[in-house]
């Protein structure tokens, strides 16, 4: 999907061409800053107005994005003109606070102010563009704001107007030295930290950590009554030196407690109709801010290498990255805040599925493989109308998540690494190092052979060929992903391509692989994919360790008729604490295994057709 070079006919075109004009005129930082507020502007705050699925989540998923970027296709310039409007009534339809419109709606205006500067968007309107601009807010007269207004449940529930509880930031409050030596020595620290452990980060970003801090030490005292002359960063955070495991577990725990009343207190602060992304923003930034604060007062034993990352910073940084995964409902105006707030125990505890719905996820992710997808909002008595043609790397995007969870669940499931370092094709390197196997085909069969180790054997396994109720079979997808994939473009003409898995451009030999064509490197990065895809589709979370469980589970719940001999031996194998799959299979369990995967699969998709 490239956008056109010469005169735009979408918004999408536009976009390509601001994005260069930014690129060019603007320094590397203030380009990306500049582009990432128009982007959310446009595809979170514009685009649900024109047809888009509103995004859920904090951060936009690289499937929401291509979302937008096929709905840009369809929006002509001579639309442009009413942006602001548009994005004027989401911000009224979702209560979206003051602060975030004025950043928002400031960044499309930016964008187009530069299209009436261009000559091609003149002409393409045949006349001088006008921008509809929202209706200005009414403003209260100077003998209104003098008029307190009363509000019990505001006197009650919130002692500090706004945000004016941070350290320093109401009249005859002190901060005393020592503390203000520590948010000094801080500052330093983010902004040039002395050892190449640490990231630098820019002023911004430590304006906002310093702010924040501040808040949480007016938290500190206004409402749990510290004293301000003996107030320090040691009450976020507790250091102790040489600490014993059960020191080190203490300071853990207090870090997330006090973490967790403070990250209740602000929900329990917010008024009903705000967006609920907006409070689960509030809970990830708590949590961002005690990291911070963990990662200076224990940055010299870190940093020397004295020891591995505390206790407390690994829980901290688990818990956020909980809350940064978990994409939130869309309002908060029935619900009581102080009962949304998890426990740190509970935030690490995912959500589990049923097999079952595992294999549904899989064909719900086999139906998104198609060139057109259906359109929302269809009435059963309706022909099923599809959407516009979509492009070859959103479609071998949704290959690669179907073919990830088909493999995963068509076959017993192993550990995540096993698919990140599969090989394409039969062929081994001489250095087998980050490899585990090979995914081929050879004769009229598909393979996935799984390399051996120390603690486990070899194995060749024939994956089965699934048949679908349309007509189609897993060994297609394979191929197609591999081998040979036929593209119909707008105009009917077929194009032939050695596979969609070159179309993401890869630069390496691996099965899977990133958008950008690199490599699936970490654990973490595989990981997000199955949680963000099941998530989006269930609502609930899933990660590669829960297919192992849970598929050991099902098999001892399974009623399969006429099951393989070595069925009963398999049920031995299994136990609750064996999630090691493949480690002390034998040839005849494996087989058994494989079968009853393959079976419960099939009967699955059979039942869905």
């Amino acid at each position: 999907m490239v956008p056109s070079e010469n005169k735009p006919e979408s918004l999408f075109d536009i976009w390509g061409l601001y994005v260069s004009y930014i690129n060019v005129t603007l320094p590397k930082e203030r380009a990306y800053t500049k582009l990432a507020q128009a982007k959310t502007a446009i595809m979170r705050y514009t685009l649900p107005q024109w047809g888009l699925t509103p995004p859920q989540g904090n951060k936009l998923t690289e499937w929401e994005i291509e979302q937008a970027f096929e709905l840009m296709q369809r929006i002509k310039p001579e639309q442009l003109p009413s942006a602001l409007l548009v994005q004027h009534q989401l911000f009224e339809e979702q209560q979206v606070p003051d602060r975030i419109r004025r950043t928002y709606r400031a960044a499309l205006n930016q964008l187009l102010v530069w299209c009436q500067e261009q000559a091609w968007f003149r002409s393409e309107l045949a006349t001088e563009p006008k921008t509809l601009k929202p209706p200005k807010k009414v403003r209260r007269s100077a003998q209104a704001l003098k008029k307190p207004r009363s509000s019990p449940s505001k006197e009650e529930n919130q002692p500090f107007p706004g945000y004016k509880y941070a350290l320093g930031s109401v009249k005859g409050d002190t901060v005393n030295p020592k503390l203000q030596q520590e948010l000094d020595d801080f500052a330093a620290f983010r902004l040039q930290p002395d050892s190449p452990t640490f990231r630098a980060v820019s002023p911004r970003t430590v304006e906002r950590e310093l702010a924040s801090i501040q808040q949480l030490l007016g938290w500190l005292y206004r409402v749990k009554k510290l004293d301000s002359e003996t107030l320090s960063l040691d009450h976020i955070v507790p250091y102790r030196a040489n600490a014993s495991k059960e020191q080190e577990k203490e300071v853990e725990n207090a870090a997330l407690t006090l973490a967790n009343d403070y990250m209740k207190w602000r929900r329990a602060r917010q008024r009903g109709g705000i967006e609920r992304f907006l409070i689960d923003h509030l809970d990830t930034s708590t949590f961002s801010t005690f990291l911070s604060v963990a990662s200076f007062v224990y940055r010299k034993e870190i940093a020397a290498g004295c020891r591995q990352e505390p206790p407390v910073i690994v829980g901290l940084r688990a818990i956020r990255k909980f809350w940064q995964s978990k994409p939130p409902a869309k309002k908060l105006k029935h619900s009581k805040p102080e009962e949304e707030a998890l426990k740190p125990e509970e935030a690490l505890k995912p959500e589990l599925t049923g097999w079952t719905e595992i294999l549904e996820i899989v064909e719900q992710l086999r139906a998104e493989c198609q060139p057109r997808l259906p359109l929302e909002n269809q009435t059963r008595k309706e022909a099923i109308s599809r959407g516009p043609l979509r492009s070859l790397s959103a479609i071998a995007q949704s290959y690669q998540r179907f073919l990830l969870f088909a493999l995963m669940s068509y076959l017993p499931p192993d550990r995540q690494q096993t698919y990140r370092n599969l090989l394409a094709g039969k062929d081994l390197p001489a250095t087998r190092r980050e490899v585990s196997g090979s995914c081929y085909q050879e004769g009229e069969y598909w393979y996935l052979r799984l390399l051996g180790s120390k603690t486990r054997p070899k194995h060749l396994i024939r994956i089965p060929n699934l048949q679908y109720p349309d007509g189609r079979c897993f060994y297609q997808y394979l191929q197609e992903w591999l081998d040979e994939y036929s593209y119909e473009g707008t105009d009917g003409s077929k194009t032939k391509f050695k596979g969609l898995r070159q179309v993401l451009k890869p630069q390496h030999s691996y099965f899977f692989t990133k958008k950008t064509g690199e490599k699936y490197l970490h654990a973490s990065e595989l990981s997000h994919l199955v949680r963000n895809m099941a998530y989006r589709l269930t609502k609930k979370l899933l990660t590669p360790d829960n297919f192992r469980s849970l598929f050991i589970t099902s098999v001892k719940q399974a009623d399969i008729n006429n099951p393989p001999p070595s069925f009963r031996t398999l049920l031995l194998y299994l136990s609750d604490n064996h999630l090691g799959i493949y480690e002390s299979y034998k040839p005849d369990t494996l087989a058994a295994a494989v079968w009853i995967a393959g079976e419960m699969a099939q009967r699955s998709t059979s039942s869905t057709g």
